[in-house]
């Protein structure tokens, strides 16, 4: 189900989900993900705590049905007068600055998008001029730390690699282990391994669409 019609600015909070509903779940979104997910997979995510944002006043019926929308109010009026449907996700710009924010934090501070729609022969790639790290040139990530932190390119990164999935992952890595993300670099496995392995949160995509989960480290 995805919200049809006018798009209308609405209060966004974070609430706490953590039930095994929610893990379940984010190992569902894990298992459709290419090799970072398959490396977060083998973590045990269930000593974590898992967020959602969404509207402010959602149902709890609602809130803990994370395979499906209706987040949003739903204008029949609206949606009859556009013609169009529309997923509406105010949750985004919310994600995206906890991303920018925690690069801003510190040297250590980077992330992962997981492409798992692409590979870096795509025509496209070739010419959109995106930097991005490969394993095999196969599979493709963008990498982030504080460096190279530029909002545009942030932003193109998280919109490229949202599609049917999402994944986006928060992790500390010293100077010179990001520099085995360098733009355009081949990386191995066990890089991936180490970047989970110091996993502070990731976030996926929830609702059909509408909005997401974080999954956060237990302090």
């Amino acid at each position: 189900m995805t919200n049809v019609g006018f798009k209308k600015i609405i209060m966004i909070e974070k609430r706490n989900v953590t039930t095994i509903t929610a893990f379940n779940y984010l190992r569902k979104q894990l298992d459709m993900g290419i090799s970072l997910s398959q490396c977060i997979s083998k973590l045990p995510l269930e000593n974590g705590s898992v967020y959602s944002f969404v509207p402010e006043d959602v149902s709890d019926e609602v809130l803990y049905n994370f395979e499906f929308g209706g987040v949003y109010p739903f204008d029949i009026e609206k949606a009859k007068a556009t013609r169009l449907s529309l997923v509406q996700n105010d949750a985004r710009t919310i994600v995206l600055s906890e991303i920018q924010n925690y690069l801003d934090e510190s040297e250590v501070n980077c992330c992962i998008f997981e492409e798992p729609n692409a590979s870096p022969d795509f025509p496209w790639v070739k010419t959109s001029g995106m930097e991005y790290v490969h394993l095999n040139n196969q599979e493709m990530f963008f990498f982030f730390d504080k460096e190279n932190n530029d909002k545009e390119k942030v932003r193109d990164a998280f919109t490229t690699s949202e599609v049917y999935i999402f994944l986006c992952v928060l992790s500390e890595l010293n100077k010179e282990e990001i520099s085995q993300f360098a733009a355009f670099k081949e990386i191995r496995i066990d890089a991936l391994e180490l970047f989970t392995k110091n996993m502070k949160s990731f976030f996926v995509r929830a609702y059909d669409g509408e909005g997401y989960l974080m999954w956060t480290a237990r302090q």
